[in-house]
């Protein structure tokens, strides 16, 4: 996949590493990379790393992909909620993993998603931008190059993509909103399970009741942090674990896998500078489970 761009400087001259890291969002490591395979041409000349770009002049890198994937496509059904040259967002439904495993090679999203790329003619690598619990519902973006997953990948890193959640959580909530911010590390106890210990990594947790039930209510989520199984670990430890969440014990009368979706994402697109607001439907089994306890008595 080739890009072609003309520089716009309105200050002093930069190399053309500092020119792609700058406007580009390329990475250090692959303009190195690029310009050692010579696919960077400044005015249909071989850039080197000395070369300058000057305002008005045409630049065009080769970012076509060599590397391939071992993931074994299948035709799986997508919700595909957004698409463009660099990403897709799917709606990933609970019950599958997000990319295979020792244990299961197949049948994640990630087969799904190989065979959706390959029927396009893409023949790339599956990058997965963020990831979700195989329980879990909702939003997953996947990158379509290196380049566009590094760029992506920087926003979540420095914590400026907003990540929503929609849960639905036992107890009565008081109060109604709030942050929890408690550091989470594995429990001694079961390396599967993650506990609050005081030498865990920081992680930070906004919550808000959109609607209070008899014994729980549903509750938005914004992650300010995003660590392996934030919001289960964070909701059971002020008493107010998901339903359906077997492992942070949740009652499993209603639910048979946590009520949680990831439902939006807000971050602004790398290329297009444009801002995006992601949504991805709440699934029929938790809407079903809503309209159940709003009818509780």
């Amino acid at each position: 996949m080739k890009k072609e761009i003309t520089a716009e400087l309105a200050n002093e001259k930069l190399n053309i590493k500092e020119f792609l890291e700058s406007c580009c969002s390329l990475s250090s490591r692959k303009v190195k990379q690029l310009l050692k395979q010579k696919k960077i041409l400044i005015n249909n000349k071989t850039a080197y790393y000395d070369s300058s770009v000057r305002c008005g002049d045409r630049i065009v890198f080769d970012m076509s992909e060599t590397h391939k994937d071992s993931t074994v496509p299948e035709e799986i059904p997508l919700d595909i909620v957004y698409e463009d040259e660099y990403y897709l967002a799917v709606n990933k439904p609970a019950g599958i993993l997000v990319h295979p495993t020792q244990n299961h090679p197949c049948n994640t999203l990630a087969n799904g998603v190989k065979f959706y790329f390959l029927s396009k003619g893409l023949d790339i690598p599956v990058r997965l931008a963020n990831r979700i619990d195989m329980d879990t519902s909702g939003l997953v973006i996947i990158a379509k190059s290196g380049m566009a997953h590094s760029a992506i990948a920087e926003q979540f890193k420095v914590e400026s993509c907003k990540k929503i959640y929609i849960a639905i959580a036992e107890g009565h909530f008081e109060p109604a909103k709030g942050t929890i911010d408690k550091p989470i590390g594995i429990d001694d106890e079961n390396p599967i399970r993650r506990a609050i210990r005081d030498d865990g990594q920081r992680c930070i947790t906004e919550y808000e009741v959109v609607e209070q039930y008899k014994k729980s209510a549903l509750v938005r989520l914004n992650l300010i942090t995003g660590r392996t199984h934030q919001i289960r670990v964070h909701l059971s430890s002020i008493g107010h674990p998901l339903l359906g969440d077997k492992l942070y014990n949740g009652s499993m009368e209603c639910m048979q896998r946590q009520a949680l979706h990831a439902y939006e994402m807000v971050f602004k697109h790398p290329y297009t500078n444009k801002e995006m607001k992601l949504q991805a439907k709440v699934p029929e089994d938790m809407q079903r489970l809503i309209e159940h306890l709003k009818h509780m008595k």
